[in-house]
């Protein structure tokens, strides 16, 4: 019950009327609405020509409720920011910095359709690899969540992000969905690795599963791809794969549509970041709010101090994809393979199948050998019989940036020029081969923490 004043001649009664069970704000707009007209309806007679001051108060709430609120401005409404790196990480952060009403100036050496650029020849295949959290070595854990103080970065739930975000993508049925593939994933292992389960594997949406080979057909016997003689079991889950060139075309349209500027070129090959953002307020025509270094391999260049990072060289060839067949991605380093000659296959789209792979340390070779060539149509044999006689549709070798100490996804504060003076940098390099599985996440936490940082 909820009780109200009229006013009378003589006294002040209470009225209590009954309050419909419904949301807060309604029981709200309905006491308004019943005040007003009570407030009116028992006015003495004689002043029933013009409303009572009660009246006209209430008739202003009533107003002020009704009234839509004013939208709030975007939090970095008017703000210029630099990008410096074009890759998916670089694009993604644009994408969020300018959903949130900044001035973007995407710059760096090689532009996003680079065909040397890594996240065009990636397999654009959802798992992160070589960039988990818990990988080890003698010196320690390889995150480097100890160099972030207070910040805390979760490179599960990030990839998870991303993972949701493709779906939704997909879903949404816009530009992109036509270029994201959802499909199963066997990834083959022998009996000493089977439990080795990693962090990402408990993202629901995986519907992840550790299974012997035997049991494989048995409980997807909609799946044509096959397991290779002598392997002992698979971890199975499901994912996505995104068609990496277009894709970037797209995301890089979308970009410029929403006034985003991109430059690129070897002058922009930048050797601090305080160079970078002397380029932005070129570009911008003020000074600069803050940079995020979406880098790679550049970053041992542009940081204060060497990074620790290093290309991961991978190699793949791009065959026609048979019309059936090849209905999910595989991927081995068990024997005969192993991590540095692992082995893949990863349907792109309707027309591709990407073979790959190696995963050399330390080598900076982009072209690709015949002997290479060879090897990954044997590659291709192991995991579809008959797919070693595929047509090449091209050929590729790219450098994945590799961080001995993780990826680096932090903020810290650094002396600029005598324009925008000393302002945040967001790190977000050295994913290794994961840049397409954290990108999105990635780029969030950036914006997030940049705006945690200025606000």
């Amino acid at each position: 019950l909820f009780c109200f004043t009229f006013t009378s001649t003589s006294t002040s009664v209470p009225l209590p009327l009954p309050m419909p069970s419904a949301p807060r704000p309604c029981r709200c707009l309905v006491a308004a609405l019943a005040a007003t007209c009570i407030c009116i309806c028992f006015q003495p007679i004689s002043a029933q020509k013009s409303p009572s001051q009660p009246a006209m108060n209430a008739l202003r709430r009533l107003s002020n409720l009704l009234r839509p609120p004013k939208a709030a401005a975007p939090p970095l409404e008017g703000q210029n920011v630099v990008v410096v790196g074009a890759g998916v990480s670089g694009l993604s952060v644009a994408q969020k910095a300018a959903a949130a009403g900044a001035n973007v100036a995407v710059l760096s050496e090689r532009g996003s359709l680079d065909k040397l650029s890594p996240s065009q020849g990636a397999g654009g295949f959802w798992m992160p690899f070589h960039m988990s959290e818990e990988e080890e070595d003698e010196e320690g854990p390889k995150n480097e969540e100890k160099d972030t103080d207070a910040d805390h970065v979760d490179m599960a739930e990030l990839a998870r992000e991303t993972l949701v975000a493709f779906h939704e993508e997909k879903r949404a049925g816009g530009s992109r969905a036509a270029l994201i593939e959802e499909l199963p994933s066997l990834i083959l292992k022998t009996a000493a690795d089977i439990d080795e389960i990693p962090s990402w594997a408990s993202v629901p949406e995986l519907n992840f599963e550790r299974l012997l080979a035997a049991q494989v057909p048995e409980k997807h016997p909609e799946l044509l791809a096959r397991v290779p003689e002598g392997v002992h079991g698979v971890w199975y889950f499901d994912t996505v794969v995104a068609h990496c060139e277009p894709y970037m075309e797209d995301l890089v349209r979308e970009l410029k549509d929403a006034g985003v500027i991109f430059q690129h070129g070897p002058e922009l090959r930048f050797t601090s970041l305080a160079a970078a953002v002397q380029k932005g307020e070129e570009v911008l025509g003020g000074p600069i709010c803050a940079v995020f270094n979406c880098t790679g391999l550049g970053a041992n260049v542009i940081c204060s101090e060497d990074q620790g990072v290093v290309p991961g060289r991978g190699v793949l060839i791009q065959v026609k994809r048979p019309p059936t067949g090849v209905d999910a991605v595989i991927l081995t380093e068990v024997e005969p393979y192993d991590e540095v000659s692992c082995c893949y296959a990863i349907p792109r789209g309707p027309e591709l199948v990407a073979i790959g792979g190696s995963y050399e340390k330390g080598n900076y070779d982009q072209t690709i050998s015949e002997d290479e060539v060879a090897e990954l149509q044997r590659k291709a044999k192991y995991l579809f019989p008959g797919l070693e006689d595929a047509e090449i549709v091209e050929r590729w070798a790219g450098l994945r940036p590799v961080r001995e100490a993780g990826p680096c996804i932090k903020l810290e504060r650094i002396r600029t020029t005598e324009l925008s003076g000393e302002i945040p940098v967001v790190h977000n390099f050295g994913h290794g081969g994961g840049g397409w599985s954290v990108m999105y996440g990635s780029a969030r936490w950036c914006v997030d923490r940049l705006l945690k940082e200025i606000h």
